[in-house]
This record gives structure tokens, C-alpha cells and sequence, in this order.
């Protein structure tokens, strides 16, 4: 059953964006009584500005049509923008501190392409920014509802009355796992790395120097664990509170996250409108096994606008049967990973090893020739962690995804549905060049292309060659695995 034909007539914010247009109204009323006869430019100049805003309230009208939302906007200029319900990524509601108080919420619709495809509603009622939403979503291209249809008694209510479908909860963080993500997100864990490396390049020194007494030693090992404390301290108060009630739930297809304390979020994204989705983790939440799972959509980037939905803390175990439910699949199974080569092996461990040997060869050159020892114990960790990241990193491809694999300390996996890919290239710098490797990149859109470094460069080359054709352009080419994939 369809919706009724919605009424035509145009509909402005909540009041209440006007009161706040007084604001400065209201500054310029106080400053011109605390200084009589004093900045009169001034004052001016901010009640010009209220009544600006409060313009600009009244001329702003959004309207709900059949099948797109129509915003008219403008003083002097008057603009109107039409945006296609069709066409909608992103329908986000968002709640800061003063908009709970008030009982009031932002709209945000995200659409593909550029900023100006954006709509922001600013202080709806509660209720009516549900219901445009539930309307925006329920109103998509066929075949992207799955769940409630609209219901008879429907047709006897406005349509930013009628209710929002209700959600099916499939995850719910609680606060001391949010707690836990915080003490092991990427700040704390590259801080505890970054003191753990200081501590052990100066420790030769300390302990074999005449002139640099172990007490030294100790005290750069207490600044160190203070620094972390601190740092880990932050990390788990920041977490707990942007991320308090964090909930992930399905309606009509749709993926819902809701979180927050302070600035509640509502985000939603409809899943076949999935651009990309990126797992990482650090040696810490491996361990745990927990992992922040990054959803990408088409929406540009940038402001206060989100193109990506992240859930913290989310069960590893479970990774592989929310990806099948993305991908519309339950025998769906993530693919391994092909290696990468010899020679990137070796780059991994020359990158780091250089990276460590920064602060070691200060303590050589300053403490010689006992720091020379600090080398030594640069280029043994250089080792350890090139060894890490080499083995975590690889590629997979199948004929729905493209896989992208890397990193040690901060590892992240990007999995992109084979029908996003905008195009694919290849960079080759010329120390890559010399060792055969390139890196690989895959444009999306509305995201930052995934890349993976130094993988062989015929590989690259392929993947570049491969990947953004359509199945009937590839009749005639190899199977991925018949390919070296």
C-alpha cells in the first residue's frame, strides 16, 4: 500500500530557531544598557544580525512532496533546492546539549555528490524529525525497504506524524566496554609504544654510562607511565562519553546507530547503500576481541556532516555474519589473504627500523660510546615490527569484494563491494620501482580511497586492470585465482 498524497503546503523549523536568532538581539539590549551612550556600532551592528537570523527562519520552508523534499530559502535571493528521496544516503538526527533541553533535534540528509546536495532541518520537535525521517527513508528507490510497509491507518495522519517503524536492536555496548575501548584505542596504545621505545633506547645508557646514573633512567620511566596513564585516562572518559548507549539496529533495511550523552547521535544508512566498510584493531583490542567496524556511504565529507557511521567495541567474533548481512548473503565468508612479497618484507622492516633508530642514534652520538648499544635495541624492535605488520598485511579478491589488509600497532581491513569501485590506479615511488612493488588504490565514492602499499607490481597493475570492469567486459579474462590474486 502506497502513502496517501501528502499535502503541498510548505512548513517552516521549530519557533524556537527564531528565539535563538534573538540572541544577539537580546546581547546588543544588555551592552546598550551597561554602556549608555557607548558602542552604538556595535550594538547595531549585533541587532542587525538577530533580525538577520530571524529572516532568514521565516523565508526558509522545507516541503514533504510524493517523492522528494523541497527546501526554499533566501531574503533578497530567493533559492530553492529539490532533493529526490531516490537519492538519499544519509538521514542522521542529531541532539546536542541545549537541543535535549528544549526538547528539540536536527535533521541532516545526505545525498551523493558534493556539499550542496546536503539538507540541514534545524530545530525540529522531536517527533517531526522521527517522522521525516521514517517518511525520507520509506520513500527510497524500489527494493530498498525491507520490513514495515506503510499501514492503512497511516493515510488518516500527517505524514511527520505518522509512527517510525520499529527497529530490531542487533547490538547494545555496554558502558564498561565502552570503557575498555577507550583505554585501548590508538592515543593510549601508540602512547604506551612511543614511551615503551624512549625507555629501552636510553636504557643502555643509564645502565652502563658513568655519567647518566640509573635513577635517570627511572625517571624517565615514571614520566613515561604518567604520560600514558594520562593519556589512557582521557581516552576512556572521552570514549564513555560520546559513545554512552551505543546501539545498532536494522529497519526496513536500514542500518540504525544511536549513542551519546552530551550530543546525541541517530544515524542511519540504508545498507545497499554501503560504499565500504573498514574493521581495525591494535595488538591490545585483538586480544580482547573487540574491533571498530567504519561503514562508508556515498555522502561527501566535511563540516558537521558524516559520511561514515562507526561502531566502537563491536564483538570481532561476530565481524564475519555482520558482513554476510550486508552483503545480502548468509553463506558469505570473508576470503584470505594473499601475502605480499619478499621484498616488501623487507621494506617494512628498513621503514621502521629507520623510524626507531631517530632517537637511538641521539643517545649514541650524546652518550658514545655506550649508546651505541641503543642501535642495537632500535634495530631489533624495527625488525619485530616490520615482522608484524608484513604478516597482517595482504589482499583478497572475489568477484563481489576487494579486500586491503595492513598495519601493525593501528591494523585496518577495508572490504569494498566490487560494484563501488569508481576506478582503480596504481603509484610506484622510485625505491618501489627498484624493488618491483607499487602501491594499489581504489577510488570510491564519498570515502577516502583504501590503498595498500608495496605489493608486487604486476599485481598492482592487474588490480588495476581488473577490478573496476563489469563481469560481462571480463567474459574473456581469468578467474582471480587463475590470476596470482
Amino acid at each position: 500500500m502506497q502513502f496517501e498524497p501528502l499535502p503541498r503546503e510548505a512548513k517552516r523549523t521549530h519557533p524556537a530557531t527564531a528565539i535563538l536568532g534573538l540572541g544577539s538581539v537580546g546581547f546588543a539590549a544588555l551592552m546598550a544598557v551597561a554602556t549608555p551612550g557607548g558602542g552604538v556600532g556595535l550594538e547595531l551592528f549585533l541587532a542587525l544580525f538577530g533580525l538577520r537570523q530571524i529572516a532568514q527562519w521565516y523565508f526558509r520552508t522545507y516541503e514533504l512532496r510524493p517523492d522528494d523534499l523541497v527546501i526554499r530559502e533566501g531574503i533578497i535571493t530567493r533559492r530553492e533546492q529539490i532533493v529526490p528521496y531516490n537519492r538519499v544516503q544519509q538521514v542522521d538526527i542529531h541532539r546536542g546539549l541545549l537541543a535535549q533541553v528544549l526538547g528539540l533535534s536536527e535533521l541532516r540528509i545526505e545525498t551523493a555528490g558534493s556539499a550542496a546536495g546536503r539538507v540541514q532541518l534545524r530545530l525540529l520537535d522531536q517527533a517531526t524529525a522521527a517522522s521525516i525521517r521514517s517518511l525520507v527513508l520509506s520513500r527510497r528507490a524500489p527494493g530498498e525497504n525491507v520490513g514495515r510497509m506503510p499501514r492503512a491507518e497511516d493515510a488518516d495522519s500527517p505524514p511527520w506524524a505518522r509512527p517510525a517503524p520499529e527497529a530490531t536492536p542487533i547490538l547494545a555496548v555496554p558502558a564498561a566496554r565502552l570503557a575498555l575501548a577507550g583505554a585501548t584505542a590508538t592515543l593510549p596504545v601508540f602512547s604506551a609504544c612511543a614511551a615503551a621505545g624512549v625507555v629501552a633506547c636510553f636504557a643502555p645508557v643509564a645502565l652502563l654510562s658513568s655519567t647518566v646514573a640509573p635513577l635517570a633512567l627511572a625517571g624517565i620511566a615514571f614520566g613515561a607511565v604518567a604520560l600514558v596513564a594520562l593519556m589512557t585516562g582521557l581516552s576512556v572518559f572521552t570514549t564513555v562519553l560520546q559513545y554512552a548507549g551505543l546501539t545498532v539496529s536494522v529497519s526496513d533495511g536500514d542500518l540504525r546507530v544511536d549513542y551519546g550523552a552530551l550530543d546525541k547521535q541517530h544515524l542511519s544508512l540504508p545498507r545497499r547503500r554501503v560504499q565500504q566498510v573498514s574493521i581495525s584493531d591494535n595488538p591490545l583490542r585483538r586480544a580482547l576481541g573487540i574491533v571498530d567496524v567504519t561503514l562508508h556511504s556515498a555522502a561527501a565529507p566535511g563540516g558537521e556532516h558524516a559520511s561514515r557511521l562507526t561502531v566502537i567495541a563491536f564483538p570481532r567474533a561476530e565481524v564475519g555474519p555482520f558482513l554476510a548481512f550486508l552483503m545480502q548473503d548468509p553463506e558469505w565468508h570473508p576470503p584470505a589473504l594473499q601475502p605480499r612479497t619478499r621484498a616488501a618484507h623487507r621494506r617494512a622492516i628498513v621503514r621502521r627500523s629507520a623510524l626507531l633508530c631517530v632517537p637511538a642514534v641521539a643517545a649514541a652520538i650524546a652518550f658514545f660510546p655506550e649508546g651505541v648499544l641503543s642501535l642495537a635495541v632500535a634495530a631489533g624492535a624495527g625488525y619485530a615490527w616490520g615482522t608484524v605488520a608484513h604478516r597482517r598485511a595482504g589482499h583478497a579478491i572475489t568477484d563481489a569484494i576487494t579486500v586491503f589488509a595492513a598495519g601493525a600497532l593501528s591494523h585496518r581491513v577495508h572490504v569494498v563491494p566490487r560494484r563501488r569501485v569508481q576506478s582503480a590506479r596504481t603509484t610506484a615511488s622510485p625505491f618501489q620501482r627498484r624493488a618491483g612493488l607499487a602501491t594499489s588504490w581504489l577510488d570510491i565514492a564519498g570515502s577516502r580511497a583504501p590503498h595498500l602499499y608495496d605489493i608486487a607490481a604486476a599485481t598492482a597493475a592487474d588490480v588495476r586492470t581488473y577490478i573496476p570492469r563489469t563481469r560481462s567486459e571480463r567474459t574473456t579474462d581469468p578467474a582471480p585465482s587463475a590470476r596470482g590474486y
